[in-house]
């Protein structure tokens, strides 16, 4: 939206994305973005056969100004060092071709090894314009970054579609694949793993005893990454555990982050393991709880002043916490107007950077 506000016709932006098909919407389609796929194994194949294909747009060096997002928390090592060396690969070859290099919004860090450190504040320092989604920059980083702005995620500003109604009575259940199936390195052992699973199983149950339809929310979804995706695992909760109860549902295969933010917005309570999932409620002025499991969760919300985050890497009190969600969803509409100032908060804050690239955008 920003972009496009911005543009008016007068630049060509290219956007890597990272993994998989792009998904944006209509109103996209129709100004000059164009889409191309990235990944490690397109750009080795590239430099194989000397054709760059979907990295053309870096390589080529003929534009005026890159902006990186990220994927919004992916510059860091939490995920593994592939995912990390993917992400730094892009801005290393920006800045190789002398192409001003705009970080957007995004969580920077943490990083856990000293090589990544390195390479990190290697490219930051580099960089034409830093934002961060965080209050401030860990302090490994920041004496490497010569200026930034802290402004909140762009998730804020994102409208959801208006194909669903208000479900009265109801919650969603964001649980994710990543936590469940031990897919990063902060959960990389079993006990976190079986304690998540643990703590979702008596966080439904006792929910459950309220009366009102629970849906089991996807965020992420994919086909082709079983441990990642969402749905897929939505699906075996519910048939496994929760087959004979008829308020306990699967909530729509969403096709876009817009189609799931209507979907998440017209919710009555809402409790998410996947910070975007998180966002989406929170903007949409309902009562969530953020199950956090990075501090990227904390930078976010902190600075728009919503509370109600309960952090997973303090360890997983299975009573404790569900005892807090009950005492959260108990006084919910309460919470709700906590949601909606946050929300606004973020929207007055993100004018920062909305003013920012409508000045670098209307540069010819």
């Amino acid at each position: 939206e920003i972009i496009h506000d911005a543009l008016k016709g007068e630049k060509n932006v290219y956007s890597v994305e990272s993994y998989g098909t792009p998904q944006y919407n209509s109103r996209t389609k129709s100004t000059t973005i164009k889409h191309h796929r990235y990944s490690l194994k397109c750009i080795l194949k590239g430099v194989v056969s000397k054709k760059y294909r979907s990295a053309d747009a870096l390589w080529s060096g003929k534009y005026d100004f890159i902006i990186d997002i990220g994927e919004g928390d992916s510059f860091t090592d939490i995920y593994g060092f592939k995912r990390f060396f993917a992400l730094w690969l892009t801005k290393v070859i920006v800045i190789n071709r002398n192409i001003p290099l705009i970080i957007a919004p995004q969580t920077i860090g943490p990083f856990r090894n000293k090589f990544t450190i390195i390479m990190a504040r290697w490219v930051l320092k580099r960089a034409a314009i830093v934002f961060t989604r965080d209050n401030k920059l860990p302090l490994y980083i920041e004496d490497s970054v010569h200026s930034y702005s802290s402004v909140p995620d762009l998730a804020f500003l994102l409208n959801g579609s208006n194909d669903y109604k208000a479900h009265k009575n109801s919650i969603g259940i964001n649980i994710s694949g990543l936590l469940w199936n031990n897919g990063f390195t902060l959960s990389s052992n079993t006990l976190f793993s079986k304690n998540y699973q643990e703590l979702i199983y008596k966080l439904i149950n006792n929910l459950a005893k309220s009366g009102d339809k629970i849906y089991l929310v996807s965020h992420v979804i994919s086909d082709q990454n079983h441990i990642e995706d969402d749905f897929r695992l939505s699906i075996k909760v519910k048939k496994d555990l929760f087959n004979d109860n008829s308020n306990i549902l699967i909530g729509p295969k969403f096709s876009s982050a817009i189609e799931a933010k209507g979907f998440i917005g017209s919710l009555d309570f809402f409790i998410g393991s996947r910070m975007h999932a998180t966002i989406a409620s929170v903007s949409s002025g309902v009562p969530t709880v953020a199950l956090a499991y990075s501090r990227k969760f904390l930078g976010v919300f902190s600075r728009i002043k919503y509370p109600y985050i309960i952090n997973l890497q303090e360890g997983i009190n299975i009573e404790e916490i569900n005892s807090n969600i009950i005492d959260i969803y108990n006084d919910r509409e309460r919470v709700r107007k906590i949601a909606i100032k946050s929300s606004v908060r973020a929207e007055k804050s993100l004018k920062i950077y909305k003013n920012a690239m409508s000045k670098v955008l209307s540069r010819k």
